[in-house]
């Protein structure tokens, strides 16, 4: 479950706390209508200029270890190369608290 307000994802047993990054890289992935969201659009809605910014990769090795945790080792985000990132489990939203 992705509580976007509160920047957390859980499962039944666990809660993870998600950075404003990996919050605003989890919310693309999971509201987009395409399954693969490219690391431009990723930039854009962050605001960061695509020539200079380099610290998307360590965002997305920050985000694939938390979800790993909560899938007891799966991975969940892929790379998609030449294209960008592929969310590949169901994630539901809540709005309103955990």
């Amino acid at each position: 479950m992705f509580n976007k307000p509160q920047h957390l994802s859980s499962n039944n047993l666990t809660i993870i706390k998600l950075t404003r990054m990996e919050c605003v890289v989890l919310d693309l992935l999971t509201s987009g209508e395409e399954r693969v969201i490219g690391n431009e659009e990723i930039l854009m809605k962050l605001n960061k200029d695509p020539y200079n910014y380099k610290g998307l990769p360590m965002c997305h090795s920050r985000l694939q270890a938390k979800f790993k945790k909560l899938t007891k080792g799966n991975n969940s985000l892929h790379s998609v190369r030449s294209r960008g990132d592929c969310l590949i489990m169901c994630i539901n939203h809540h709005l309103n608290g955990v």
